[in-house]
């Protein structure tokens, strides 16, 4: 099959877990014998994008930059502009109304007939689009071609069930990332024939982790709300309450999560780094002190998949079951002490360390196979569609 990949997010440089997925999609849909195009919708917010990058993963024939130019992004601007002063108006009277924006809103409705030349040129069989903001862009497409939206989360609570739902009809299927947002999108899909799959992070193939020290431990992230808001909770609660008892503990830091952070002496920062393994060969825990934000972890994930303990919060562990969690230490929210506790119950015992480093690493390749074995039942059902 030809397949269509629309999104407004560029892929490169993978600096979120949003490009990160769209990367692990479309190398594991690649790796199964199909086509995929790129189809890239350039916005404001899209931050950094490295266009040769794109070009030398997919091929130049397979990914297609759409255009904003000329009046219609001058009017799509002043559409923006009266939607924001309706909301700000609405919401002074008091009227429910969204905080975000309105389902269309964000989407530029002149790349529809941009997609559409791309089909008559290429003629897809299926066509994926992120969020459930941008599923306008699958009303461009013929019936023939199999639609998905990949929601990446739900948005039920900042734009309303109704809402939510009617963008979800526009696909043939639904994308979700963990189950508990898979029984949303079914209690809202629940008189219509849209397939529901749960496809959450595959994660890359590497080889374990063989630690050349026990420095501490390694937080990985990028530069975003959530992580900020977790990074310096460990800094400010937990790092402390660790070096009253090991003053030589330290913690190696990767990710653009490193501009938002101040200096400490016992805090490495590595910023980009090609590997992980550059980390966790020198601090081989890996600590998920989330407190705010929604989706499966992918950082959480890629330790496992190296072979890493890690510690993490409840709320670090949201859409992961109790199969999944093998060599994880999962503590209370908003609880230091025990946070702490875990970090140093590894980083003292190291025959526990290795311990639970093979059990993170069976079950991060337990669940790639359900991933897998998820996305295959999607491309299958898109291939039946063909016939």
């Amino acid at each position: 099959m030809r397949v269509a990949f629309i999104s407004t997010i560029p892929i490169f440089p993978l600096s979120g877990g949003n490009r990160a997925r769209q990367w692990t999609l479309i190398r594991e849909i690649k790796a199964l014998g199909h086509e995929v195009d790129f189809i890239f919708l350039p916005s404001r917010q899209q931050g950094e994008y490295r266009r040769d990058e794109h070009l030398e993963f997919l091929g130049a024939e397979h990914f297609h930059e759409l255009k904003r130019q000329g009046l219609r992004a001058g009017l799509y601007l002043g559409k923006r502009a009266a939607y924001r002063i309706f909301r700000a108006l609405a919401r002074g009277v008091g009227a429910p109304i969204s905080s975000t924006h309105f389902l269309d809103e964000i989407y530029y409705h002149p790349f529809s007939s941009q997609i559409r030349r791309l089909n008559l040129k290429h003629d897809y069989d299926a066509a994926i689009v992120t969020y459930i903001w941008f599923s306008s862009a699958l009303r461009s497409l013929p019936s023939h071609v199999y639609k998905v939206i990949d929601t990446h989360d739900s948005f039920a609570q900042v734009a309303g069930d109704n809402v939510e739902a009617t963008a979800l009809k526009r696909a043939d299927a639904v994308v979700a990332i963990q189950e508990q947002e898979a029984e949303v999108f079914k209690q809202q899909l629940e008189q219509s024939d849209q397939e529901i799959f749960t496809i959450s992070h595959i994660v890359p193939s590497t080889t374990g982790v063989c630690p050349v020290d026990n420095l501490g431990a390694t937080f990985i992230g990028s530069s975003f709300a959530a992580n900020r808001q977790s990074i310096h909770y460990f800094l400010n609660d937990v790092l402390p309450l660790i070096l009253k008892r090991r003053p030589n503990f330290k913690l190696l830091v990767c990710g653009t999560i490193c501009n938002d952070i101040p200096d400490h002496p016992n805090v490495e920062k590595l910023h980009f780094v090609a590997d992980l393994k550059q980390a966790f060969r020198r601090a081989p825990i890996s600590i998920n002190p989330i407190t705010a934000g929604t989706g499966v972890k992918i950082k959480l994930l890629e330790s496992m998949a190296h072979g890493v303990p890690v510690v993490s919060t409840k709320k670090g562990m949201e859409g992961l079951d109790l199969q999944d969690l093998q060599g994880v230490t999962v503590v209370d929210d908003y609880d230091p002490q025990a946070f702490a506790n875990a970090v140093l119950a590894l980083f003292d015992n190291v025959a526990q360390q290795t311990r639970s480093s093979e059990a993170a690493r069976r079950a991060a390749l337990n669940w790639n196979k359900r991933q897998r074995t998820s996305l295959q039942r999607l491309l299958a059902s898109a291939a039946r569609e063909q016939r």
